[in-house]
């Protein structure tokens, strides 16, 4: 984190963060036959509540490529970038912004679901065939060079998942990274649609403006998934996933017990290996608002706002403990304090694996004015910054905030 100021009387703040099938139809037979997606029989039985769970497991089995463990290894490292652009106002004076952005029609084409029909593809519950990556995607020592999008607001390997209804992470069976694992459903004309982008490097699928089950539009969530080889700069630090949020309005289908949009089964946001052990999970989130309690092991689920305009970015390259992960304070934010006026910034620190508790220590560099308040340690680790803009400190400061986990072996950012 920089702290500066130019000879105005005004300091500027500057925040800088481097940083992670069994078939249910009621209680049917175990190898019950799933309706083709977005058939009538399909809409009929998942409206009725008889179509809750689709093993992926049997997906695996079925596809026809099988992923290989590769020798590849890289350090894995996270960044969180956290920019709240509204907390800031009118004190940011930067452009810093989430890394969600529209959709370019030069650029982005809209998701080919195969349940869908062309040119915009609405469905539910769809996936796209095997895509493949011009790069290689590195999951947790696993090398993967084709993808399959979901229409449910994830991506996965070696298979396409159908399930609507999600599941927290870590668990054996489901393989994938999801930006937000929920019930999206297209076919409402006001609903907005996912595209992606193929680029060398990075492979980007966006969720732009989408509704959700059963056909509803009224409340509409925008999100981004990017994964890469490591090497393109449009995921920071040498990381190879990122999640991008805008304006998240929705949780639950009404299919998973959820009520105009909220409550019932929660919706994921993390990654998942499939192997019961390694994984990211941000948080479950089931209703309205900002509240959040921490990232995987959360006692309570979290508030759906809390997600928006933020930014993570983090690694799943190898199969280690990850550094905690920083919020509160975005990779680019300016922020501005005036002469006679008093900045209070909430930081925080997450340990994406569940039970690990990260300690903040603050380094303020004597800077005048300057104090660390409420350190609170935890699997999502806290403290509040305070800065009263006085003439002594005037000028460039730097601050130093480290977050390290117990983890094995502890890790630090």
């Amino acid at each position: 984190m920089h702290l500066s100021t130019s000879s105005t009387r005004r300091i500027i703040l500057i925040l800088i963060a481097f940083l992670p099938f069994q078939l249910a139809l009621g209680q049917t037979k175990r190898n019950a036959v799933l309706p083709k997606v977005d058939s009538e029989e399909y809409q009929r039985l998942k409206g009725q509540g008889k179509i809750t769970v689709i093993d992926p497991m049997q997906i695996m089995r079925e596809a026809k490529t099988k992923p290989k463990k590769s020798a590849f290894k890289e350090k894995p490292g996270v960044v969180w970038n956290t920019n709240r652009n509204a907390q800031f106002v009118p004190l940011s004076t930067g452009n810093c912004q989430s890394c969600f952005t529209a959709p370019d029609p030069l650029l982005d084409t809209i998701v080919p679901i195969t349940s869908g029909q062309a040119p915009e593809f609405r469905n539910d519950d769809g996936s796209t065939t095997e895509i493949t990556l011009p790069f290689t995607f590195t999951f947790y020592g696993v090398q993967y060079t084709s993808v399959y999008i979901n229409n449910n607001g994830n991506v996965s390997f070696g298979a396409s998942y159908s399930t609507f209804s999600s599941q927290g992470f870590p668990n054996s069976t489901v393989v994938m990274v999801a930006p937000f694992w929920a019930d999206v459903d297209t076919r409402n004309p006001q609903s907005g649609l996912p595209y992606y982008r193929r680029n060398a490097h990075s492979f980007i699928v966006k969720w732009d403006q989408v509704g959700y089950y059963s056909s509803a539009a009224d409340k509409v969530n925008s999100f981004q998934l990017i994964i890469s080889d490591g090497t393109d700069s449009i995921i920071p630090g040498g990381n190879n996933v990122s999640f991008c949020y805008g304006d998240m309005q929705w949780t639950t289908g009404s299919a998973s017990q959820g009520n105009n949009g909220f409550g019932g089964i929660p919706a994921t946001a993390g990654a998942n290996a499939g192997d019961g052990t390694n994984f990211i999970q941000f948080g479950r989130f089931d209703h309205p608002g900002t509240d959040y309690d921490g990232p995987a092991s959360s006692t309570n689920n979290d508030g759906i706002s809390w997600l928006d305009n933020q930014s993570f970015y983090f690694s799943t390259s190898d199969a280690t403990n990850i550094p905690p992960i920083i919020t509160g304070v975005g990779y680019c934010d300016t922020v501005t304090v005036c002469m006679g006026d008093t900045l209070a910034l909430n930081v925080g620190f997450l340990s994406p694996e569940a039970g690990q508790i990260t300690n903040i220590a603050v380094n303020t560099n004597g800077v005048p004015g300057f104090s660390a308040i409420n350190n609170t340690p935890g699997e999502s680790a806290s403290v509040t910054l305070q800065l009263a803009g006085t003439q002594a400190n005037m000028g460039y400061h730097t601050i130093v905030l480290t977050g390290t986990d117990d983890g094995t072996p502890a890790q630090s950012t």
